[in-house]
């Protein structure tokens, strides 16, 4: 994965799996209603601990070469010291797309599985996922993954993030009022997008109306409720 995790999630995940697997936990439920996201690679340490081997959030994601993306990306993450180094870019396929690529081309990149790891101790009980309309950016990622992985269901209400969009801004001041504000220049997709889905949130396997806290009788709600829908041997 090629962000930085810090080290104490690793630690907290590790101590609630090692807590969860030693209570014999058969059921376990992620609420991810009213998450905004985060960085989307915590996501990916979490399915390791879920037994998952691969994953991928996006199907392609659609870039927007310009003269506008080029000085930003120049300006933030090209320092002085790195100037020597400057043309080795072009041996970089996204580095090509960004820096050297004609203004206004627009480049498709498609996004292959990612491998994971997975950890010795993982967890091989039920995995529900709760979401809502205020679930977006990387815990809509997760649910992406999650799904694709086959992992669990997920529960509760569409999500807010729709399947394709708008991601990764470049900060613009408008000339006469000098209001400050954002400029996409790459369009994503997630995977399963299609032309009927594309502008809607993901949905949920089931819809179950959840807008409380998620506590001991909410989860009996859900539980009750799952089995409604889904031909699965349940066992509390």
């Amino acid at each position: 994965m090629p962000v930085l995790i810090k080290k104490n999630y690793y630690k907290f995940l590790a101590n609630s799996f090692d807590q969860i697997n030693n209570e014999n936990t058969k059921i376990l439920i992620i609420d991810l209603r009213n998450n905004g996201g985060g960085n989307s690679y915590y996501g990916a340490v979490l399915l390791q601990y879920l037994g998952v081997t691969k994953f991928r959030f996006l199907k392609k994601y659609v870039i927007k070469t310009s003269k506008p993306e080029k000085k930003y990306f120049r300006k933030t993450h090209i320092k002085w010291y790195m100037y020597p180094l400057y043309p080795f870019a072009i041996f970089s396929k996204i580095g090509r797309i960004l820096l050297f690529k004609k203004n206004g081309t627009l480049t498709d990149v498609n996004i292959k599985d990612e491998v994971l790891k997975i950890k010795k101790k993982y967890y091989k009980g039920k995995v529900y996922l709760l979401t809502s309309n205020n679930t977006y950016s990387a815990a809509a990622d997760f649910a992406v993954a999650f799904r694709g992985a086959k992992r669990g269901l997920i529960l509760g209400d569409t999500i807010g993030q729709p399947y394709s969009g708008f991601i990764d801004r470049i900060p613009v001041i408008l000339p006469n009022s000098e209001l400050k504000g954002g400029v996409s220049y790459k369009k994503y997709e997630y995977v399963g997008t299609n032309e009927t889905n594309k502008n809607q949130g993901i949905e949920p396997d089931v819809y179950i109306e959840i807008k409380t806290e998620l506590n001991e009788q909410m989860i009996k709600i859900i539980l009750k409720t799952i089995p409604i829908f889904i031909k699965e041997d349940w066992q509390l």
